[in-house]
Parts: C-alpha cells; sequence; structure tokens
C-alpha cells in the first residue's frame, strides 16, 4: 500500500525547532558536568536559557525539562546494590565512585 497524502500540511514551518533542540541538549549535557550537576534544574535550565535568544528560550520550560534533567544525572551512577557484595564490585569497577576528594585513597581495601 503506497502512503498518499490526502490533505495539505497547512501549518507553517517551525523555523526554530532546531534550535530548540539544541538548548535542551545543552542542559541536558550541563546537568552532567561538574559545574551543572550541583546547580537545581531550575538554576540550571535559567542559566543556558540565557545564552539563548529570547524567541527561543521561551520554548524550553522548566516544568518540561526537570524529569529529563534527573534521569540524565541519574544514568551518571550504576544502580543501587543489593548487597555488600555487589557494592564492592561496583566500587571496584567504578573507581571514581570510590575515591576520596584528592583521588590518592579509595574506601575499600
Amino acid at each position: 500500500m503506497e502512503w498518499e497524502d490526502l490533505n495539505p500540511h497547512t501549518c507553517a514551518p517551525n523555523v526554530l525547532f532546531s534550535q530548540v533542540h539544541l538548548m535542551k541538549q545543552r542542559i541536558l549535557e550541563e546537568a552532567v558536568t561538574d559545574h551543572g550537576r550541583y546547580e537545581s534544574p531550575a538554576e540550571l535550565v535559567e542559566r543556558v536559557q540565557n545564552m539563548y535568544p529570547p524567541e527561543i528560550a521561551a520554548h524550553v520550560s522548566l516544568n518540561g525539562m526537570r524529569s529529563a534533567i534527573q534521569r540524565a544525572r541519574a544514568a551518571m551512577y550504576p544502580p543501587v546494590p543489593a548487597d555488600i557484595h555487589q557494592l564492592g564490585q561496583q566500587l571496584h569497577a567504578n573507581e571514581h565512585l570510590a575515591a576520596s576528594i584528592d583521588g590518592r585513597d579509595r574506601l575499600y581495601s
């Protein structure tokens, strides 16, 4: 079966779509950086919105981005271990989670 265009498309093209998409991607990238992950979602969205013209920033809301920011940040970490053995495996597999702030010591031996 072939698709036929029965009704012509009458909506005007959204010329801002690609810029809005880039802004949303920028917010998610910033959410997982060293600086961005310590900001609240509201602070993060506002900071990135200020990098874009108002007509683009107006298309992205905090409510629309909050859960996406939380998912991006949660994806940075492994799942919660079920027991102490799994915890040890995760700490050995992800040394950045077990390292001290200065990077010289580990939480495990």
